[in-house]
């Protein structure tokens, strides 16, 4: 199922239930949905990820990164370069970028489902 539009009131209304949850169980379901996604089962997706338990959150992120921009990075031969790119989103609160990362996935997802 597609989500109609990516705004905040249509993603906190489509499934109401979800305010109920914990920010753990949030990424339980998030786990859940993208393994069922992937054709594996929770047991597959932890025995895949156990490498990943001993990366910092830094790691997981630059980890995270390297996957989901991995088109973006391989036009850029040094980290300069990459700087230069991404300075005006250097000054955006964390909050903000938090935001915009929502509003991609939700539309990535739209266009692929």
């Amino acid at each position: 199922m597609a989500i109609a539009s990516c705004t905040p009131s249509t993603l906190l209304d489509t499934f109401k239930c979800l305010k109920c949850l914990s920010a753990t169980e949030l990424k339980a379901v998030i786990v859940i949905a993208l393994a069922e996604n992937l054709g594996l089962t929770v047991a597959e997706v932890l025995e895949n990820s156990a490498c990943f338990n001993c990366l910092s959150k830094k790691q997981l992120l630059q980890s995270t990164t390297a996957v989901a921009a991995d088109s973006f990075l391989s036009r850029y031969a040094s980290v300069d370069e990459i700087r230069e790119v991404i300075k005006c989103l250097l000054c955006a609160p964390s909050g903000k970028l938090d935001a915009a990362l929502t509003y991609e996935i939700c539309a990535y997802m739209n266009q692929v489902q």
